[in-house]
């Protein structure tokens, strides 16, 4: 009997070192049978205005990643389509899977498009599973909550903070307090050196979506564009912000300021919505 062809269908938000859809499908069949679907959608491009240095940080990284799969030994079938629907028709009716395995889409309208129109499209059984870049889809200390109760910010990150063990000493917190809020609030001395966040060198990929990207719809301009695109980079700018201005990021954290962009912050939220960081990771 041949082994059981899968199409793992990844998101370009859904960029994970360890990633569940490719998880499941090694535990159902070989490597050599599964086939990982990309695209990327012009329509979901134009969705709104995007400025354009974000439309090169999605493609790129997209790019990147795929690379980074084949040489993993995956199969990688990287679509350019008008739609989503449409490329993964294009991926299906030329690889005819017997399943398609994918991870729930963080937003709404993506998990609506995976459990109405994914199972008709595809015409073979579709597994979603579990997203696991968000801490609350594996622990949600509120999850059987009465919905007339009130629900506290406060108790709901205490609870995550003991399941999850970040920062604690035992059942209290690191240092005897939950939070540090009013020391966060210092203006910022005008003497103070301020480091400027790590930027990565432009590559033959980048480069060649930048060139796409400048010429296509959108806002703002490609030039400068310095993200991180791969999970080694994305691992440099948290090292770099740890080792360089996380020890004022709290005491500076509301200040403002015409001298720099950035000040203390960490600047790491793409690679953690793109999923080259993870929460628990960092």
């Amino acid at each position: 009997m041949s082994p059981k062809r899968v199409s793992v269908w990844i998101l370009g938000d859904q960029l994970l070192v360890d990633h569940p859809a490719l998880r499941r499908a090694e535990a159902i069949t070989t490597r050599e049978s599964i086939r990982v679907v990309m695209i990327e959608s012009r329509s979901r491009a134009m969705w709104l205005r995007y400025h354009r240095k974000k439309l090169v940080l999605v493609f790129s990284a997209m790019r990147h990643y795929a690379e980074h799969l084949r040489a993993e030994g995956y199969t990688v079938d990287y679509i350019h389509a008008e739609t989503v629907a449409a490329g993964l028709r294009q991926h299906i009716d030329t690889t005819s899977p017997d399943c398609v395995l994918t991870m729930a889409a963080a937003d709404y309208a993506g998990r609506q498009f995976q459990q109405a129109r994914l199972p008709a499209l595809a015409t073979v059984e579709v597994e979603v599973l579990p997203n696991t870049q968000f801490l609350v889809e594996t622990h949600d200390p509120y999850a059987t909550a009465d919905p007339e109760k009130r629900v506290v910010m406060e108790n709901f990150y205490r609870g995550m903070r003991r399941h999850f063990d970040v920062l604690m000493d035992g059942d209290e917190p690191a240092g005897g307090a939950w939070n540090y809020d009013k020391q966060n609030r210092k203006p910022l001395p005008v003497d103070i050196d301020i480091p400027a966040p790590v930027g990565f060198h432009v590559d033959a990929i980048t480069q060649t979506v930048m060139d796409e990207v400048r010429m296509g719809e959108g806002t703002g301009s490609v030039e400068g564009f310095n993200y991180g695109v791969t999970h080694a980079q994305a691992n440099a700018a948290l090292g770099a912000f740890i080792q360089h201005r996380l020890v004022d990021f709290g005491a500076y954290e509301d200040a403002m300021t015409t001298r720099a962009t950035h000040l203390f912050h960490s600047v790491l939220s793409p690679y953690v919505n793109l999923g080259l960081l993870t929460p628990m990771q960092m």
